[in-house]
């Protein structure tokens, strides 16, 4: 029975990737279609499309767009979780803990058409609405959370007799964290870069409400498709695709290191 359970799950696991791995993999065989309209079987293949993306002025604003916003919302998560991972790990007690976490992780539990109406609510109230700065504010909201669960986590496995030593040496808590924590937690740190740049390089939702006119690449694929038909939807769908692969693969590399560096210092 315990057998016949383990291959039903095996097969539904199998049959959710082939799902979800068709669509994607079309995509990026159709990229290659040199007609206007794809067919499948393909009878001419090009890069024509790719061509046509890289020449599409739009679509290279909402690129470097998406780039400044991933990288500043990386900086800003990883910081706001390496300083909550600290205060929960170090200064507050166990009781108050689990009422800081819930507090800062609110922005990710809630729906993001309810979050990106009461960002855009409030943005409007102090003017920052409507620039690429309200967008990264909105994305570090979203995305501190998941890099906090990360570091946090491999912040209690650190040994805090070392912070100690190096405080009854003299150095402060900025340099007792930059030359002592930060070393041993890089691992941790660098998935969650990597994790909040991805989530913010696929966010639509959020940048839509408060953007304004500031196109990120989301917003410009949007557009194109809800204007009319452009086979070079395909072409950007499969850089973004590859791009998230990667982000995700060495996210995925790092959070293996942190692990294995946690079971070694054990």
């Amino acid at each position: 029975m315990k057998v016949s359970g383990t291959l039903l799950l095996r097969a539904y696991l199998c049959l959710a990737l082939v799902c979800l791995a068709v669509p994607v993999l079309s995509m990026i065989w159709l990229s290659f279609d040199a007609n206007q309209l794809p067919s499948i079987p393909i009878r001419n293949y090009s890069l024509h499309w790719y061509e046509e993306v890289w020449q599409n002025p739009d679509i290279r604003e909402g690129l470097i767009n998406s780039v400044i916003v991933g990288l500043s919302v990386a900086a800003l998560s990883v910081l706001l979780g390496l300083v909550s991972a600290y205060w929960l790990c170090r200064r507050l007690s166990a009781r108050m803990s689990p009422l800081y976490v819930s507090i800062v992780s609110l922005p990710c539990f809630a729906p993001l058409l309810l979050a990106g109406m009461a960002m855009l609510m409030y943005f409007q109230t102090i003017q920052l609405a409507g620039n690429i700065g309200a967008i990264i504010a909105a994305h570090t909201c979203y995305c501190s959370p998941f890099a906090l669960s990360l570091i946090r986590l491999s912040y209690e496995r650190l040994n805090p007799e070392l912070e100690c030593a190096a405080r009854n040496l003299g150095a402060g808590n900025f340099r007792t964290i930059f030359m002592i924590i930060v070393p041993q937690l890089w691992p941790a740190l660098a998935a969650a870069a990597m994790l909040s740049f991805l989530v913010s390089w696929d966010e639509f939702v959020m940048s839509w409400f408060v953007g304004g006119f500031t196109k990120t690449l989301p917003m410009v694929l949007y557009d194109m498709i809800g204007s009319s038909y452009n086979p070079s939807v395909n072409a950007v769908g499969t850089v973004v695709t590859l791009v998230s692969g990667v982000v995700l693969f060495t996210v995925l590399v790092l959070s293996q290191r942190s692990q294995t560096a946690k079971e070694a210092r054990e």
